[in-house]
């Protein structure tokens, strides 16, 4: 087993504000030109200093049933030119993607509902950003959830409207599929929150309006109790799985986490960066 590493690092965190306690958070992407003094956002995002210890030299396993989170392999058939292309990702990665979920947990429905390719050339953005079936985006930059328990289910509701009766008394997650377009990765990884660390008034609901949807994530509080963990040098064929919910944790009793908060942070003692930070991410729901 090699010695066990850790970084230090800044996260952006939902600031504990007085705002939140009568005014819900909240992100659009609907202008408000209308609205004389109107803000298209009432986040405020505050850094903290963060120890992230290296998931590859720690003597525990990694899971999504118990921290929210693993790293896995599952090398892509298409080239990288292909996952930044919308059509390839859809008749090409998308089907590869599904039989790789089905696989791992068991599934007997799986439904990619999204797909973000990002690049840290970009402009970093928050998680406000709101989410389309296929995106360009910057890295994260706040520590957040990309769903919450009810928007798992208006989306499952929205995407299966004569099924729904049926399947919302099922297993349902959400489970993200994250890989690297370049490698190593050394340029704004990804840092990922232990649910087991985590408490229940650490989750802030967040609206996201956009035009046709209206999303919601969690944006998360700062706890000094998180343990954040992240994937050193990643390679291409590797991908790390996020869980964003997960019905059974929510069962009387139940030890199984309910999703990861995650962002990408500043890797500062790095042994060089050889490129700038790409990544894939696609999201779906996982029925079993």
């Amino acid at each position: 087993m090699a010695t066990q590493y850790s970084t230090t690092s800044t996260l952006g965190y939902l600031e504990r504000l007085d705002l939140y306690n009568t005014e819900k958070p909240y992100a659009s992407a609907i202008k408000p030109w209308n609205t004389p003094g109107a803000s298209s956002s009432n986040l405020s995002i505050v850094n903290h200093d963060i120890k992230i210890h290296d998931m590859r030299r720690s003597k525990q396993g990694f899971s999504t049933d118990i921290q929210g989170f693993e790293l896995g392999t599952f090398p892509a058939t298409l080239t990288d030119d292909e996952l930044r292309d919308q059509a390839s990702l859809r008749t090409k990665y998308f089907p590869e993607a599904e039989e790789f979920l089905k696989m791992r947990y068991g599934a007997e429905l799986v439904f990619i509902f999204d797909a973000t390719v990002r690049n840290a050339a970009r402009r970093e953005h928050s998680s406000s950003a709101v989410l389309r079936s296929v995106q360009v985006m910057g890295a994260s930059v706040d520590v957040h959830v990309d769903q919450t328990p009810a928007s798992v289910y208006r989306r499952l509701q929205r995407q299966f409207p004569h099924e729904y009766q049926q399947l919302k008394h099922k297993r349902i997650q959400v489970i993200n599929i994250w890989r690297t377009l370049v490698e190593p990765l050394r340029d704004r990884p990804l840092a990922l929150c232990d649910w087991r660390s985590t408490s229940p008034q650490d989750f802030v609901a967040c609206d996201l309006p956009a035009p046709g949807y209206n999303g919601e994530v969690f944006q998360v509080y700062h706890n000094p109790a998180h343990e954040w963990w992240f994937a050193s040098d990643m390679c291409k064929k590797e991908v790390i799985l996020i869980k964003m919910y997960d019905s059974d944790s929510e069962k009387p009793g139940s030890s199984i986490a309910m999703c990861a908060p995650h962002s990408s942070f500043k890797w500062k003692d790095a042994p060089g960066i050889n490129s700038p930070r790409e990544s894939m991410e696609i999201r779906a729901i996982i029925v079993s």
